[in-house]
């Protein structure tokens, strides 16, 4: 009856659950967020994500812990937010890695006496913008770290602080990526249901092809040091897939297996020593396992087990298992208040010998290769260990290294070395090709890419004196064969390729323990900038009949220091126009505002003159009204000029910020026309689709458009009507708005992805092909409007119908967006309109000032930086700034070719000594400081008491005197009645 049964000695392997008693209980997992996994395991130590108001905490426990925690697992304070991903070295059994949806990736040495208090991290790369999605070490090379976030993946060196790799060119989010057994290539899912196997040391794309039509998650597993790899997701019906593909064969998998229709993801948990796939579904009570073979059926069942809801699920290392009673695999299990070993046994008739058979050697706790040689092209495979007690000492199975910082004088891992390990022969090795990194453009079809193999790469070293220039390509030997390269050209290659790597804010190594705050990110000066309502008698309330449908191209309200207009709902496309010296509440009844008699599409203010307002309307006519002296008292249709401009409908106009009554509109009809009071004058060419936004450069030179067609065009209007340079800009319809930064050599765009997901990009003006960086925001349909302010680099960002005003610092260096504090209310608004940097209050450390509109309200927003010594003017925030609000030029001189720029103000007031000289001790005037005691411990030597306002001898005499009138005030001493002492007494 023989034949029956498949000859698997891991067919019958049965799921066996301890008793309660034995399970780790009384833990809060909470709900985990989707993405990565929640628990990792290493042969040493167990970690899991627990619910903590402080935010992202993770428990750690070793691996073998059972029982009820009553007093709560040792917690680890990881991260600012949640954590998403965590991950154990495989050469260190006490170093973990953690991502988490506050940006950063930390790495922990975990002492072997367990946590301690405050315990530190060994760095923490501040890696994204994005949250992060998975963390993952390398299979074979030790120290290097792989993190996947957004549309990005980067790789680590993280015991020299390096980052080796890094490729954004994922249609959309990464959902999931595996290492192949050898370390050679990276497989990636995506949200855009594409499949890439990636190989860093190349920069290039081995393989990409369609992996589940389904949108929802998907993950990726490759089957040891195999070209195979397994994936699941969903079908266009939402049915949960499992598939096994094979690369060779790229045409079609090799088998997919559909279940049913839950929403958890299908988690593969792989075991490449017996063949094992166990398939954990985040929500599921059960667990699959199966066997992968290399011929029909692919996949053969096994024993299903049913238990606990699954929060997240890993398989232990073979290190940590009980070989003597046939333990072939063990899963830990994290469920909303527990963590489950399932041990997966073998039956045997007997358990008190070794069963050898079923344990074949298992990668150990001592790395291939160094990550200086991997990234030389070397390719092994892990170095193994038998599982036999016989033969096996407790060292090569569990393994803690220490700190970090402790371990740059090891010695590298040799070829030598690795022939005396049990190595597996039967791997083939995979070679490494050198190509040139070329971006990838979005895929035209979802047909699969050949894959080859990498081939092993020759690194060019430059020779110094005294040293022997390295082999040439032809004349190496394979790794396999004997390939033997000196320590001294392994580490200049290497050295050399970290030096041409752009830095990134990684921290340094930490010689201690200490409670310092170890974030490195970026210390922006408006980070913690404050944003305050200014006083209630200084808003505009009762503002009635708000249009809350404008279009996408408006902002809603535009604003100068005299006068704020808005539009109001109704026929006839009225703009009301409030004056900033009137505040207070609106009187009701007929309010005044221009007629312009159709609908309004977007308006402007003139930056040169306060009282003249462009209105561009669905007649394809620009109308320019002048607001009389003092404001409007009654509603108004007689304008200044009216201008045909375009044949259709006019969607959005900007004034030039240089010359005097030059202005840029652009129109349904595809035309952006430049033109000044009278007439147009220039013309540019036709887009193929709807423009969203225009901008002018600060120079007056350049103007930017975006386009319906995804693509971001600089025009030299005065140059010709083509434009200069093009590139690729957001691919969602939705809208979207550009304005240039940093000088005008950068420019940023807001917009939306396919997936309906807020973006900021940042492109080089010399350079539309490719953005700088992307930053992925949240899903919402309203369009981020965004304000620069030059003289700080700061970029606010705010949509109709939000809640928030984001503020980020632009910048040159990584990661060009520096995030600052957001301005949170717990109303939405309609619209933000910023002010000139002429209404800024230095003296109060102002920087910018918006006025922020609510359905029945308009609220002025001062946005200030705290200082301590804010009685000096703070030079570093105020430089120089641009007078924007007069014209340098006017329009005839501007289209005759003149460039003039603007001149510069000092906003030094002159009472006020400046930060810089009060730091760097010149010698200038400074206050009268009074005298008291110095401040100690590193606070300010002026006492609080010289900051409080000094009192008013003569008001309190006035108001001594009227009340002595009032009442009856007797000024006589009590000792004045006394009798004295004789003068003889003193005597005595």
């Amino acid at each position: 009856m023989a034949w029956r049964f498949k000859p698997s000695k891991y067919k019958n392997a049965a799921p066996v659950v301890p008793k309660k008693e034995l399970w780790i209980r009384d833990v809060d997992a909470g709900s985990p967020p989707p993405g990565g996994m929640p628990i990792a395991a290493s042969a040493a130590l167990m970690a899991f994500v627990v619910r903590n108001r402080n935010g992202g905490s993770v428990a750690i426990l070793p691996v073998n812990e059972t029982g009820r925690q009553d007093h709560g697992p040792p917690l680890l304070a990881a991260h600012a937010d949640c954590v998403t991903d965590m991950t154990f070295s495989p050469f260190d059994d006490g170093l973990l890695a953690t991502g988490s949806a506050d940006c950063t990736v930390r790495v922990w040495s975990v002492p072997e006496g367990g946590l301690e208090p405050g315990l530190e991290p060994e760095l923490s790369l501040d890696a994204a913008d994005r949250r992060l999605e998975r963390v993952l070490f390398h299979p074979t090379a030790d120290c290097l770290l792989s993190a996947a976030f957004g549309t990005t993946v980067r790789l680590w060196d993280i015991l020299h602080q390096k980052q080796l790799y890094s490729w954004d060119g994922h249609g959309d989010q990464v959902q999931s990526m595996s290492w192949r057994g050898d370390g050679g290539c990276l497989a990636t899912t995506s949200r855009d249901t594409l499949l890439r196997v990636l190989d860093p040391r190349a920069d290039k794309v081995c393989h990409e092809g369609e992996a589940h039509v389904g949108s929802r998650d998907s993950w990726v597993t490759w089957l040891g040091c195999t070209e195979k790899l397994v994936t699941t997701g969903f079908d266009q019906y939402r049915q949960r897939q499992v598939t096994l593909r094979d690369l060779r064969k790229p045409e079609r998998p090799l088998k997919t297996l559909t279940s049913d229709s839950c929403t958890g993801i299908l988690v593969p948990l792989y075991d490449a020593d017996t063949g094992m796939l166990f398939l954990a579904g985040k929500g599921d009570t059960s667990i699959s396992y199966m066997e992968v073979t290399d011929k029909e059926p692919f996949f053969v069942e096994g024993i299903k087990h049913t238990g606990e809801q699954t929060k997240g699920a890993c398989l232990v290392p073979k290190r940590a298992l009980d070989v003597m009673n046939a333990e072939v695999n063990r899963i830990l299990q994290l469920t909303s208040q527990a963590v489950v070993p399932i041990t997966y046994q073998v039956p045997r008739k007997t358990y008190r010998d070794f069963h050898g058979d079923l344990y074949p050697d298992t990668p150990g706790c001592d790395p291939a290769m160094s990550a200086a040689q991997w990234w030389a092209g070397a390719d092994r495979p892990p170095r193994r260990v038998s599982l036999d007690p016989a033969k096996v000492v407790i060292t090569d199975l569990q393994r803690r290294r220490g700190r970090l910082v402790d371990r740059h004088n090891e010695p590298e891992p040799s070829g030598e070395e690795a022939d005396n390990k049990s190595l597996s022969e039967s791997t083939p090795e995979v070679k490494h090709v050198p190509s040139k990194p070329t971006p990838l453009a979005k895929p035209t079809n979802l047909g699969p890419k050949p894959y080859a193999p990498p081939k092993p790469a020759a690194v060019s070293v430059r020779p110094e004196a005294g040293d022997a220039p390295p082999p040439p390509p032809a004349e190496r030997q394979e790794e396999g064969a004997g390939e033997r390269r000196s320590a001294l050209e392994l580490r200049r290659a290497y050295e050399q390729r970290l030096s041409s790597v752009e830095e990134k804010p990684v921290s340094p190594p930490m010689p201690k323990r200490t409670s310092v705050n170890k974030s490195f990110r970026r210390v922006s000066k408006c980070r913690f900038m404050k944003a305050t309502p200014v006083h209630k008698s200084e808003q505009f309330e009762n503002i009635k009949n708000l249009n809350k449908s404008t279009t996408n191209e408006c902002n809603g309200i535009y604003a100068n220091p005299e006068y704020t207009a808005i539009l109001l709902a109704g026929p006839g496309g009225k703009v009301c126009v409030l004056n900033m010296q009137r505040p207070g509440r609106q009187p009701d009844g007929v309010v005044p505002c221009l007629l312009n008699g159709a609908k309004v599409m977007d308006f402007s203010w003139d930056p040169f003159d306060n009282s003249r307002i462009a209105v561009g309307c669905d007649d394809g006519c620009v109308r320019v009204w002048r607001i009389p002296a003092g404001g409007l008292t009654e509603p108004t249709n007689e304008c200044e000029t009216t201008l045909a401009v375009h044949q259709e409908r006019l969607l959005t106009l900007q004034y030039h910020p240089l010359a005097d009554g030059v202005l840029a509109s652009a129109g349904q009809d595809r035309r952006v026309i430049v033109w000044d009071r009278e007439r147009p004058r220039l013309e540019l060419e036709t887009h193929p689709d709807q423009i969203f936004s225009l901008a002018w450069s600060p120079c007056g030179r350049y103007l930017a458009t975006l386009c319906k067609d995804a693509r971001l065009r600089v025009f030299e209007p005065r140059a010709g009507p083509e434009p200069l340079r093009v590139g690729d800009s957001h691919r969602g319809p939705r809208g979207g708005r550009v304005c240039w930064v940093l000088g005008g050599h950068y420019l940023i765009t807001t917009g939306f992805d396919k997936s309906s997901e807020r973006q900021i990009s940042l492109y080089r003006a010399s350079d539309l092909e490719r953005p700088v960086t992307t930053l992925s925001l949240d899903v919402s349909p309203s369009i981020l409007m965004p304000h620069y302010d030059p003289d700080t680099s700061t970029l606010f960002l705010t949509a109709k119908g939000d809640t928030s005003v984001l503020g980020y610092e632009v910048a040159e260096d990584y990661p060009h967006l520096f995030p600052l504090t957001p301005y949170k209310t717990p109303s939405c608004h309609q619209g933000v309109a910023f002010l000139p940097k002429s209404v800024c209050d230095v003296r109060k450390v102002e920087f910018a000032r918006c006025v922020r509109l609510l359905p029945t309200a308009a609220v002025p927003i001062s946005f200030s930086v705290p200082r301590v010594k804010a009685d000096l003017f703070q030079d570093d925030l105020f430089p120089p700034t641009r007078v924007t609000w007069e014209a340098t030029m006017t329009a005839e001189e501007w289209l005759g070719g003149a460039n003039v720029p603007a001149r510069l103000l000092d906003l030094q007031p002159d009472d006020m000594v400046p930060l810089s000289k009060e730091k760097g001790g010149v010698d200038a005037p400074k206050k009268a400081q009074p005298a008291g005691p110095k401040a100690t411990n590193g606070q300010h030597s002026t006492p609080i008491s010289s900051f409080a306002p000094k009192p008013d001898k003569k008001k309190g005499q006035e108001l001594e005197s009227s009340l002595s009138d009032k009442l009856a005030t007797n000024f006589t001493l009590e000792q004045d009645t006394m009798e004295g002492v004789a003068e003889e007494e003193w005597d005595e």
